[in-house]
Parts: C-alpha cells; sequence; structure tokens
C-alpha cells in the first residue's frame, strides 16, 4: 500500500465534508433549475444550503496548507450559488406567467405552438412588467 508524501498533510474531514455537501446541493440545485412548476422553487432552499456549505468549506481551509486551487474551485461553487439564488428568487417574481408558459409548452404539439408559448410569455411580460425581452 502506497503511503502519502512525506510533507503533505492530509485534507480535514470537515473541509471535505462540507466540500462534498456543496457539491451535492448545487446538483439538486441544478437539477431542480430544469424541472416544471411547481418543482423549480426548490432551487432556493438548494441554493441557500449551497451558499452555507460553501461559506463553511472556506472557512475550513483556514490553516490549511496547499489549498489554493480549491479556494478557487470554492469560490467558483460560490458564484454558480448566487447565480442559481438569482434565477430562483426571478422564478418566484415570474411565477404566474413562467407557470402558464411551462403548461402551454407542456401542451404545444408543433413547433408553431412552441412559438406561439414563446410569444404569449413575452407579452405577458411587457404587459404586467414592462420587460420586453429580445
Amino acid at each position: 500500500m502506497t503511503e502519502p508524501a512525506k510533507g503533505a498533510a492530509p485534507m480535514p474531514a470537515t473541509l471535505r465534508r462540507y466540500s462534498l455537501l456543496l457539491v451535492l446541493s448545487l446538483l439538486v440545485a441544478w437539477i431542480a433549475s430544469s424541472m416544471p412548476f411547481p418543482y423549480r422553487f426548490a432551487v432556493l432552499p438548494a441554493a441557500f444550503a449551497s451558499g452555507i456549505f460553501v461559506t463553511l468549506a472556506l472557512v475550513a481551509t483556514i490553516g490549511v496548507g496547499r489549498v489554493a486551487v480549491l479556494r478557487v474551485l470554492l469560490a467558483m461553487g460560490g458564484v454558480f450559488s448566487i447565480m442559481l439564488s438569482i434565477a430562483g428568487v426571478a422564478w418566484v417574481v415570474f411565477a404566474q406567467e413562467s407557470a402558464a408558459h411551462d403548461q402551454c409548452l407542456r401542451s404545444a404539439l408543433t413547433h408553431r405552438g412552441e412559438l406561439q408559448c414563446e410569444q404569449e410569455y413575452r407579452d405577458a411580460l411587457e404587459s404586467r412588467y414592462g420587460i420586453s425581452l429580445p
């Protein structure tokens, strides 16, 4: 059995645990973001949990040597968590229109029907919020 290199300290168990929980919560949030309504709202708690785990993991790296790359990866996970949180808040704000859009897309049988759903969604956002999508 191979022994670890001398001078290389193993990663603390708490850091490994928080990193694993971060990856799992980001994966759950990413999967939930592609689900139909109302399951898409699971993004918010999963993204919030990933924000907590990234903070705990970054705090756990304090005093641990040779973890610069891990810190960069954790920071990238934090950015991804923030992006998913913003998307989750947007889905909550535009829930009525997005739910109607999802329902319309599920019932559309042709490409023309999907295009009509997209146009109805754009019209609903523009009439209610004054947002014009490209």
